[in-house]
């Protein structure tokens, strides 16, 4: 664009002129720019990312049921891993839609929603911290010592979820929804 100059603090009250704006390219507000990134990149590729983990989790779910289908004796495969992999599937498709819709907020539905929201995510980290603990106590041949181990870190886990669903909140902020995730309770 020729003779265009860009909105410095020097020449900022001229942009206000319709005769300056012929001449000037108004200054962009660090607010836009963030919005404006956020919907630009954030969002395609948080909306990529996420449309990857639901569609891992579908093709999960339907491979358990194939596999089921498949089997002459039904009652093997309804153990306690085929129950821990379908939960946590359907919650990794329930919370992964939630946090997407976590973009589509407005001010008045922003807390619940990011309260509900918290809830799937807590759920899921306990449903995937307690297969992992699972699969362990199986490669270890069912140790009863293990087992108590076990069921002390599920239940740590399922302490700081309910404290984090106590002190981590959402808020409208500068446009959009803000989680403000508590430094200790989330990492618990």
């Amino acid at each position: 664009m020729a003779g265009a100059t860009l909105a410095t603090p020097t020449n900022l009250t001229n942009t206000l002129s319709p005769i300056a704006n012929a001449t000037t390219i108004p200054s962009i507000v660090a607010s836009d720019v963030s919005v404006n990134f956020d919907r630009l990149v954030i969002v395609p590729i948080t909306c990529f990312v996420l449309g990857l983990a639901c569609e891992n989790a579908v093709s999960g779910l339907v491979a358990n049921m194939v596999r089921i289908a498949a089997e002459s004796d039904k009652k093997k495969y309804f153990s306690t891993v085929f129950n821990i992999i379908t939960i946590f599937n359907l919650l990794s498709i329930v919370y992964n839609s939630l946090f997407l819709a976590h973009y589509l907020l407005n001010e008045s539905n922003c807390s619940i929603m990011d309260f509900v929201t918290n809830i799937f995510a807590q759920s899921y980290y306990v449903i995937f911290d307690s297969f992992m603990l699972y699969k362990t106590w199986t490669v270890s041949g069912y140790n009863k010592v293990f087992f108590f181990i076990m069921c002390i870190a599920i239940l740590n886990r399922i302490c700081w979820g309910c404290v984090d669903l106590k002190v981590s909140s959402g808020s409208w902020r500068n446009h959009h929804c803000e989680f403000r995730q508590n430094p200790i309770t989330g990492a618990g």
